[in-house]
């Protein structure tokens, strides 16, 4: 079974976005939305025109100066790749 990431959220947060599962780039990076092929980080720093960032603590901070919180619906899960499709068994 493969674990998920930790959510990431503050007393601020009032915006959840919820992912199911971090493909396995973000698993191994330990972040959130961390293929760099993934346009996540580079649509919320266009949303809030501000200069884009690839420092990952940036990346966090500027969610939750927004209010926003990240997490995923699995906390554990079975998956071959990182398809969504692919998730078989789920906690």
């Amino acid at each position: 079974m493969q674990r998920g990431l930790d959510p990431i959220f503050n007393e601020d947060t009032s915006i959840l976005i919820l992912g199911s599962a971090p493909s396995e780039m973000s698993l191994k990076k330990q972040q959130y939305y961390g293929n760099n092929g993934n346009q996540f980080w580079k649509i919320m720093f266009a949303f809030f025109n501000v200069p884009f960032e690839t420092d990952y603590d940036k990346r966090v901070a500027l969610l939750l100066n927004h209010h926003i919180g990240l997490w995923d619906v699995y906390h554990l899960f079975e998956r071959r790749g990182s398809l969504d499709t692919s998730i078989k068994t789920v906690v």
